[in-house]
């Protein structure tokens, strides 16, 4: 018996996400990093996904893209099979599962909040490490570190401040004023 649902896709730009997943595959293949990041941003900004939907979206791609991967490391004999089996039940079992009832318990905006964060951190670290190996700096790498954690609080204070604070006195002030008609 088939659902007699309708799904509502209003407000999905389903054209402009497929557009920044390829740019982010093409950008991950020629850099050599991960695309999990502008997947999410494409999902969250392009498609209107929750932020919720869009980063468990983007971490069962990764897990579907990583198998894939590996599937190739295993044949050439690349994997020791204990560390893998360590790895597996140690980090990727016990990470998903605590983040999967972390996951419930916030808000979507909490969740854009630690991924901001999350990419304020990654673009400092990012930065500083390609300016240590061109040899442009020499700061060690705990100095890397550091710098990263700082760089990521000033930002998220700045914009904690500028979208939290502020866009909160603005909802209280609206409420308070009555906006709506009575």
């Amino acid at each position: 018996m088939p659902l007699r649902w309708r799904l509502s896709t209003g407000g999905v730009r389903w054209w402009l996400g497929e557009l920044i997943m390829f740019f982010a595959g093409f950008i991950s293949g020629l850099l050599g990093i991960g695309s999990g990041a502008l997947k999410v941003l494409g999902m969250d900004w392009a498609m209107n996904l929750p932020m919720k939907v869009s980063t468990t979206t983007s971490n069962f791609m990764i897990g579907v893209t990583a198998a894939t991967g590996s599937a190739l490391y295993w044949y050439f004999g690349y994997i020791q099979p204990m560390m893998a089996a360590v790895t597996a039940i140690g980090g990727v079992l016990i990470g998903a599962m605590s983040g999967t009832k972390i996951l419930v318990r916030i808000t979507n905006k909490q969740v854009r909040w630690v991924f901001l964060a999350i990419l304020a951190f990654l673009g400092m670290e990012m930065l500083l490490k390609g300016l240590y190996l061109d040899h442009v700096i020499t700061i060690a790498v705990a100095t890397q570190y550091l710098l990263s954690i700082i760089f990521t609080a000033i930002v998220m204070t700045i914009l904690y401040y500028r979208y939290g604070v502020l866009m909160a006195k603005n909802e209280k002030r609206t409420a308070v004023g009555g906006g709506g008609n009575a």
